[in-house]
């Protein structure tokens, strides 16, 4: 019969090498590739500022006493924003 210690090194023995079979045989989990490749990101300075401002206008908006002016300024902004993304796809693209 072996003694205590044998035993446990032999477990531990036995669990590394498990360990080492399941890291190589099991697949790692990836990011799934797309069909047209990488997107091309076309967020620039301008979509930042734009997208900074509709943020603040809307919560200014949210936050403060809702009046008919901070209304239509938070939507112009998001239109501003609309127009900055649109013209930064197409720059990207063209």
């Amino acid at each position: 019969m072996e003694t205590p210690k044998a035993m446990d090194l032999t477990v531990s023995q036995l669990l590394e090498r498990l360990l080492i079979i399941t890291e190589d045989t099991t697949p790692k989990r990836g990011v799934n590739p797309s069909r047209k490749g990488p997107a091309k990101r076309f967020w620039n300075r301008n979509t930042a500022i734009a997208a900074r401002a509709t943020k603040n206008t809307r919560k200014a908006w949210e936050k403060r006493p809702r009046l008919k002016a901070r209304w239509d300024i938070f939507t112009e902004a998001g239109h501003e924003l609309n127009k900055a993304r649109r013209y930064a796809s197409r720059a990207l693209f063209r």
